[in-house]
């Protein structure tokens, strides 16, 4: 039985139409069809009526061990995933040592509660470029192997690039799980983590002639004019078509419960789902803290539905905490330089970056070979096309007369 549900997250998530067919706002979701059918099709009896009007289902709701999703049909993702982490669940599991869950064991598995068309593949994921990325992290869920095995369910991974996945997005999960050691001394974290499919800004050129508009519209007169607009575009990978987000988003509410008054702190935070410049490494987490109004704002989605008054109320967790610091740990450095290979625009930065490995374990590992020398190849190539499209000597000349 999922540990999400009841208590403080009850109603915390809503996204469309009601979770579950029934009221919604005090009004009876039946009673409405019912009438809409009597206005409508008066001849059809009420037990045909349900069968006729059946509201779409847009989304999957899959609920595990570790988590609560809400897999999204049309990205194949899920919009969100829900965590309820006990400190006592943590210690147990530390206690287990040997018997605790282990990722070793672990493998991704398609959740085969989502209908066979619309479930995500490990096929999907298998050389697109993009990690696995888990929204309710394997480190919160070792208490057991089947709470472990859970969190490899494909309803709650993300195509995630590989380096945001090592260096940001870790030091979030590591700062969300300090939260229930003896440093912070919450006893309670509950999470909320999903994709964002955000717009980018562009400029379109219209033409009054092909739209048909009359010669007195508004374009001056010129026959086109550009105006800007913002676009939603993402890559999909697989032939299932998972969308890749163009963002991440984690909302963390800690509680301490071992007080008369239980304490409670929110903080949300938004980070793109590409490498972190090298100017923003180790930055504080506070870089990429947002209002939890505007994570509803990119997500189209409510946040503590019903109880939202009350959460506005807690304590701001980054200021509580110090500032949200996520440690930079080996692991964290080792993709830290992973991104930088990645993301070079140049040869010289690619060399650069490649010298900043030299004397590291990355510098022989295949990983990071293969990245250096297919990127490499692809700069090279992209030089050689350059200069091939630059005028020659003799071209400027004949230009010029």
């Amino acid at each position: 039985m999922s540990r999400v549900g009841g208590g403080f997250l009850l109603g915390v998530v809503a996204t469309g139409a009601a979770a579950v067919f029934g009221k919604r706002n005090g009004v009876d979701v039946v009673k409405q069809i019912d009438q809409w059918f009597a206005d409508k099709l008066p001849d059809v009896t009420y037990s045909n009526k349900l069968d006729l009007f059946v509201p779409p289902k847009t989304t999957q709701i899959c609920s595990t061990s570790a988590f609560t999703s809400e897999v999204n049909y049309k990205t194949k993702v899920p919009n969100w995933v829900m965590e309820h982490v006990k400190r006592s669940d943590v210690e147990a599991a530390e206690q287990k040592k040997d018997a605790k869950g282990t990722r070793t064991k672990s493998n991704f598995t398609p959740d085969h509660n989502i209908p066979l068309h619309f479930r995500a593949t490990n096929d999907d994921y298998w050389d697109s470029g993009w990690a696995r990325g888990h929204m309710a992290p394997a480190s919160l869920h070792q208490r057991d192997q089947t709470e472990m095995d859970d969190t490899f369910l494909l309803s709650n991974i993300v195509p995630q690039d590989l380096a945001n996945n090592g260096t940001e997005w870790l030091r979030l999960e590591l700062f969300v799980k300090s939260l229930l050691g003896k440093k912070h001394n919450y006893t309670d974290v509950y999470i909320i983590s999903g994709p964002l499919f955000n717009e980018q800004d562009a400029m379109q050129t219209l033409d009054k002639r092909r739209l048909g508009l009359p010669a007195s519209f508004p374009f001056q007169q010129i026959n086109t004019c550009k105006v800007p607009f913002s676009i939603v575009n993402y890559p999909v990978v697989g032939k299932n078509k998972v969308a890749v987000p163009t963002h991440l988003y984690k909302v963390v509410v800690a509680e301490n419960n071992n007080s008369i008054t239980p304490n409670r702190a929110v903080a949300a935070f938004i980070m793109p789902n590409q490498p972190t410049p090298n100017f923003m490494a180790d930055a504080p987490l506070t870089v990429y803290q947002v209002g939890l109004g505007e994570v509803e704002r990119q997500a189209g989605m409510v946040l503590f539905d019903g109880i939202r008054d009350k959460v506005d109320k807690f304590d701001n967790l980054c200021r509580c905490t110090g500032g949200c610091k996520g440690p930079s740990t080996g692991f964290v450095n080792y993709w830290r330089d992973f991104g930088k290979i990645q993301s070079a625009k140049t040869l010289p930065e690619l060399q650069d970056a490649w010298q900043g490995c030299v004397g590291k374990k990355s510098a022989t590992d295949h990983i990071f070979t293969k990245l250096y020398a297919a990127k490499k190849a692809q700069l090279e190539t992209l030089k050689e096309q350059a200069g091939a499209a630059a005028p020659q000597l003799g071209e400027v000349t004949t230009t010029l007369k």
